[in-house]
């Protein structure tokens, strides 16, 4: 009896599973001459050739600018000589030089448009301490105060009241790094060194602005932190990945505290780089990481960029893993990841391997610009996603050139009825596989005769001041060339008072304070920060002889928020914990809970038995104390002000 056709052979069946391994091969590593039309897979441009001196110097550094024009650094000794792109022409200009080597370095947009460069190139592993602002409508330098140390391979990450924190790089070797955070203060041009802070961090990590004001370090180690940037600073951790060390992975901030890591490792013997991926939602009270769908292929040396309706694109990298930068397994299929589905989807292919010193750059107009690579040479190429293939785009006739925090602005469209979304991102800013300003908002709106009313952020959290794109889209997610727009980094107040927390009498002379700067209570104990720039600010009351304290703040625009602060005197608990034959127990939790002001502490018994507090609020507390081997026990104590109070125990 003859067998259907469906059913093969098992010679046949282990054919046609190595021809679909080779053609999943092909997909990855090769253009794809079979791939599907445009509007499923997107389009590559073909490559243009960009100048450079050296063909082994390439593009590396790229920032759009709010004109519209890409401004690029390629790498080594090219670091000298920055240049201009124009999309509209593809032609390529020379911008002003900055006066030193910039290749290496890290950046940003600050909020008036004006590009924020920390650190340089004098050698491998050696940075420049400088910091300097390029100017893009005089095409000008302008020199800012030199950092604490050198810095080769630093993050910058633009904060809520348009101040930018820097982190990291080498300072004068492979082994040498600072660990020391900066904060630049955009208004004074100054620079204030977190200096409770201080940890040594990967080069270039992936720092991102939070919803509640902190910085979440979210790769490349597998230990992601959260960076409080008031006073002096302080980390504390969140959560672990589940990868590992994702290094020259890529990652994006793809909703309002959401991000996704993605591919990374491979760089040792006998590794290999993965496709996997995870995400992190900082919204919720217990962020975790979750693993979604893994890419169809493994790369490192790929960039991750944010596309106007939502998704994300993965564009070049390598397989090929125990190496640094091998292009021998080549990824030169594209993906998109949708957030809706996490599903992946491969694209069509490019035709150069684009690993390390690549970068991805979203344009105005929707596509996304593929550049440098060191293997790849002194080119470029654009890729057009499959959003550009699906019908009339919408246009924006009319729109602001800035907008405030809260502000809802009319934009001009003759496709209003059409409009189903408007997207909100910021300008990019990408060098060695992370951007270090793109983040995306989907903005509320409403049809009106003629337009749409748009609702811009209220916080400064989510969308930090500064220039982004507006985009509009269609039912079909086909998105409009996009208007620069600025946001202006709106304040508000905060203002309350300070009291004694045992008796309410108002406290003078109390020093508040939070990340834009410091003011002093007056006789009656009311204090005011002015000029607070909308988001979710720290303050700390501080007064000599009590217990300084912490509360958050969330700033509006031209409105005023209270905040009272309530101050304990201290005191402090000492004593002695030994077995029943009266010897000294070293090494005894000591845990201590209650006060006026809620508080809770623990601490650790010396050689000789004893502990001692640190100075905490006034009040009624339980001492308990705890040790392997032995009956754990509490006792009662009452803290009085500038008094010690002894606790001793017995343990069995």
């Amino acid at each position: 009896m003859s067998r259907p056709a469906y059913f093969l052979g098992r010679s046949t069946a282990r054919l046609y599973r190595r021809l679909l391994a080779f053609a999943i091969l092909l997909l990855a590593f090769g253009t794809v001459a079979f791939a599907q039309g445009p509007e499923i897979a997107g389009q590559w441009s073909s490559l243009q050739s960009w100048p450079c001196n050296n063909s082994a110097w390439v593009p590396t550094h790229a920032m759009l600018l709010p004109n519209g024009k890409v401004f690029y650094l390629s790498s080594y000794n090219d670091g000298t000589l920055p240049r201009i792109w124009d999309p509209a022409t593809n032609g390529v200009t020379t911008a002003a030089p900055p006066g030193y080597n910039v290749f290496c370095a890290g950046h940003s947009m600050m909020g008036d448009g004006k590009l924020f460069i920390t650190g340089g190139h004098i050698d491998n592993f050696v940075g420049f301490a400088h910091a300097s602002i390029y100017d893009p409508d005089t095409n000008s330098w302008a020199s800012a105060p030199d950092m604490n140390a050198g810095r080769w391979y630093p993050t910058n990450t633009t904060l809520a009241n348009g101040d930018v924190l820097v982190v990291s790089g080498n300072t004068t070797s492979a082994g040498a790094f600072d660990n020391l955070p900066q904060v630049f203060q955009a208004g004074s041009k100054t620079w204030r060194s977190l200096t409770s802070a201080v940890l040594q961090q990967p080069l270039y990590p992936e720092m991102y602005l939070a919803p509640n004001g902190k910085v979440f370090a979210a790769g490349p180690n597998p230990t992601t932190r959260y960076l409080s940037t008031s006073g002096t600073g302080a980390w504390s951790a969140v959560a672990t990945s589940h990868f590992g060390t994702r290094d020259y992975g890529s990652s994006v901030m793809y909703s309002p505290g959401k991000v996704l890591i993605v591919g990374g490792g491979g760089s040792t013997a006998g590794t290999l780089p993965t496709a996997t991926a995870e995400v992190i939602d900082l919204n919720t009270a217990t962020p975790t990481w979750q693993q979604v769908d893994s890419m169809h292929f493994a790369r490192r040396q790929h960039n991750a960029t944010l596309l106007p309706d939502g998704t994300v694109l993965v564009t070049g990298g390598t397989s090929s893993g125990g190496s640094f930068d091998d292009g021998t397994l080549a990824v030169h299929a594209a993906e998109i990841w949708d957030p809706a589905t996490q599903a992946w989807s491969v694209m069509s292919s490019n035709t150069i391997y684009r690993g390390y010193h690549s970068f991805a750059l979203l344009l105005p107009d929707g596509r996304v610009l593929s550049a440098g690579g060191q293997q790849a040479g002194c080119n470029a190429e654009i890729f057009s996603p499959p959003y550009l293939f699906k019908g009339a785009r919408p246009s924006i006739s009319s729109a602001p050139a800035s907008v405030a925090y809260g502000q809802t602005v009319f934009v001009g469209t003759p496709d209003a009825t059409t409009v189903t979304g408007v997207s909100w991102i910021r300008l990019g800013s990408v060098t060695h596989t992370f951007d270090q300003d793109q983040r995306f908002l989907r903005l509320g709106f409403a049809q009106a005769t003629g337009g749409v009313n748009v609702s811009f952020p209220s916080n400064a959290n989510l969308s930090p001041p500064g220039y982004y794109m507006l985009f509009l889209l269609n039912g079909s997610g086909v998105p409009s060339v996009a208007k620069i727009l600025r946001i202006a980094a709106g304040t508000g107040t905060i203002a309350g008072k300070v009291t004694n927390i045992s008796n309410g009498v108002a406290l003078a002379g109390a020093t508040i304070t939070y990340s834009g700067g410091s003011t002093t209570t007056d006789a009656s104990g009311n204090y005011t920060l002015s000029n607070v720039a909308a988001g979710t600010h720290s303050v700390t009351a501080a007064h000599s002889g009590y217990v300084s304290r912490t509360l958050s703040a969330t700033v509006t625009a031209g409105v005023t928020t209270t905040l009272n602060f309530a101050l304990a005197t201290a005191g402090r608990i000492s004593g002695t914990v030994t077995n029943t034959a009266g010897a000294a127990i070293a090494g005894v939790t000591v845990k201590v809970t209650g006060g006026v002001v809620a508080t809770t502490k623990t601490y650790t018994t010396s050689s000789t038995g004893t502990y001692l507090t640190a100075w905490i609020p006034i009040g009624n507390y339980t001492v308990t104390v705890s040790k392997t081997g032995f009956t754990s026990q509490s006792k009662p104590a009452t803290l009085s002000t500038g008094a010690t109070t002894t606790v001793n125990f017995t343990l069995q």
